[in-house]
C-alpha cells in the first residue's frame, strides 16, 4: 500500500509538474509494475482511458491481496 501511495505521488508531482518540478511524461513508471497483470488490458479501451487504468491497477492487487489475507485468516482462526 504504501508503494502505492509513493508511486501515485511521483506521478502526480511527473504529470502535473508540482513543487517547481518539470513535467515528465515517464513519470508514471513506478505505477506500471505495481499495476501487473491489470494494466496490460489497457490496449483494449480507449487511449484516454490508458492513464486512469494505469493508475488504479495497482488498487486491484491490493484489494486480492487484502481478501486473500482475510480469507487466510479466517481459516486458520
Amino acid at each position: 500500500m504504501l508503494a502505492y501511495v509513493g508511486a501515485a505521488a511521483i506521478f502526480v508531482t511527473g504529470t502535473l509538474g508540482l513543487f517547481g518540478q518539470s513535467k515528465d511524461p515517464i513519470s508514471g513508471i513506478f505505477l506500471l509494475p505495481l499495476g501487473l497483470p491489470w494494466n496490460l488490458t489497457a490496449r483494449f479501451f480507449t487511449e484516454s482511458l490508458n492513464q486512469w487504468i494505469v493508475i488504479f491497477a495497482p488498487i486491484v492487487n491490493i484489494v486480492i491481496l487484502w481478501q486473500s489475507a482475510k480469507l487466510t485468516r479466517k481459516k486458520t482462526s
